[in-house]
């Protein structure tokens, strides 16, 4: 079965020259780009620990394409923020997600677009539920998606229920 994100996606935010996109294989170099521009502790932040350069190019070279979306923020040629999705199981019943933006700003905005792009797009394929990995204490997705619908944290895993997105759009049925 083909699971091609549709180009509905992409959302020009009102008065930005940035935009949101669903990212192929053929974003590679751009995805590596952005993950290679990070910081230390944003590297390890996103992938659990500090990356070498060479890793992070292997990563993003050997990404599941076909069964993964990663949706970004940004411009034609740089990337600001990455929202990854990668299914837990072949029915896409739950869904991990890994959520990066080096920017130095109110990232509030940033987060809930994505997330909620996110969970749109999982939606359509029969998420109800995301998990996300809380890295380094780094609680900063709890208080962002506070009213983001039913969540939980069990001291690891952040957890929401994100049927409220796809139920209210007819998404997912």
């Amino acid at each position: 079965m083909n699971y091609a994100v549709k180009a509905p996606h992409l959302i020009k935010p009102r008065g930005r020259s940035r935009f949101y996109q669903t990212l192929s294989a053929n974003d590679v170099d751009r995805l590596s780009a952005f993950y290679l521009s990070l910081d230390f502790d944003s590297r390890r932040r996103r992938f659990g620990g500090g990356q070498s350069d060479d890793a992070i190019v292997a990563y993003c070279r050997t990404a599941n394409w076909q069964r993964s979306i990663i949706i970004a923020r940004g411009s034609n040629h740089l990337l600001d923020a990455v929202l990854e999705i990668h299914p837990l199981s072949d029915s896409w019943d739950r869904a991990e997600i890994t959520l990066t933006c080096p920017l130095e700003c109110d990232r509030s905005f940033i987060f809930a677009e994505l997330f909620q792009l996110a969970a749109l797009t999982a939606g359509e394929r029969g998420c109800t539920q995301f998990v996300m990995c809380i890295n380094d204490g780094c609680y900063e997705p709890i208080d962002i998606f506070g009213d983001a619908g039913r969540k939980s944290f069990d001291g690891e895993d952040l957890h929401f229920d994100i049927r409220d997105y796809t139920i209210e759009t007819g998404v997912g049925r």
